[in-house]
């Protein structure tokens, strides 16, 4: 006996796009002017993705410099790849709290996460 029934017509099953998201870590950390630390950055891998990401950083305030190491970026599927960003400040810095904002970027898919540098 079958008391219903299911009918798809012109149907397609397609998989999930992949997608990547971005975090960074750890979330605050104290620069003293002239001197220098590190976060890092990972990128985590959804639905397969496992593309070269970019990275990028903004935020810093007059006198600071930022590096990634390695950069690109490329996850596994499944996995995620991290990179150290490496924060530099100038004698000259002014002493602050800045947020900033580290960005990756994979084709037309851009993610941010934030840290703090109090």
């Amino acid at each position: 006996d079958q008391d219903f029934a299911l009918f798809v017509y012109n149907g397609t099953a397609s998989a999930p796009t992949p997608d990547f998201s971005i975090s960074a870590s750890p979330a605050s950390r104290t620069v003293t002017q002239g001197g220098s630390t590190s976060y890092t950055a990972t990128i985590a891998s959804s639905n397969g993705f496992s593309s070269a990401t970019t990275l990028s950083v903004s935020g810093l305030p007059s006198g600071a410099s930022a590096s990634f190491s390695p950069n690109p970026v490329t996850p596994p599927a499944g996995g995620s790849a991290g990179s150290t960003l490496s924060v530099t400040t100038a004698a000259s810095t002014p002493a602050g709290s800045y947020t900033l904002t580290v960005t990756g970027t994979s084709g037309s898919l851009s993610f941010a996460g934030s840290v703090h540098s109090p």
